[in-house]
């Protein structure tokens, strides 16, 4: 989760750097959308670090964990850079291809996103819910109030 927060702030100061190139750029014409969506997912994925570094020791299943945040290092991570290459390379000659990449990303993040926050709630839910104890059919022993 460190990753993928560390990545988007890079993405986040690439994009910066590459729109300030642009001729006639300042800073109050950044679109305020981007802006909000970009400071919340950073916010959104700080709060799940929090989240996963407190529940770190009561965390019962860990494969939750994993598919909640393998999916998102996929499609924030490694796709952005997937685009950024394909871009350079192919973008050039194909221009419409730029568009059904556009595409392929809106649907990939209304797909990955969602199912992977399902595992997050789960892992959540799960993390607080008392353990069974099994019962015993044994009368207790004598020193049994001792062992816990």
């Amino acid at each position: 989760m460190v990753i993928i927060f560390a990545s988007r702030w890079v993405f986040l100061y690439i994009t910066y750097r590459n729109i300030r190139k642009l001729e006639g750029f300042s800073l109050d014409r950044l679109p305020l959308r981007f802006l909000v969506v970009e400071l919340a997912v950073l916010v959104i994925l700080l709060a799940e670090i929090i989240t996963y570094w407190a529940l770190r020791y009561k965390i019962r299943n860990k494969w939750w964990v994993r598919l909640h945040v393998w999916p998102l290092f996929s499609f924030m991570v490694v796709f952005p850079l997937l685009l950024m290459i394909l871009s350079v390379l192919i973008v050039r000659h194909y221009g419409s291809l730029g568009i059904g990449l556009l595409k392929v990303r809106a649907f990939l993040f209304w797909t990955i996103v969602p199912l992977s926050h399902i595992f997050f709630i789960v892992t959540i839910v799960q993390s607080f819910k008392p353990i069974k104890q099994p019962i015993s059919d044994e009368p207790p022993g004598l020193l049994d109030e001792f062992i816990n």
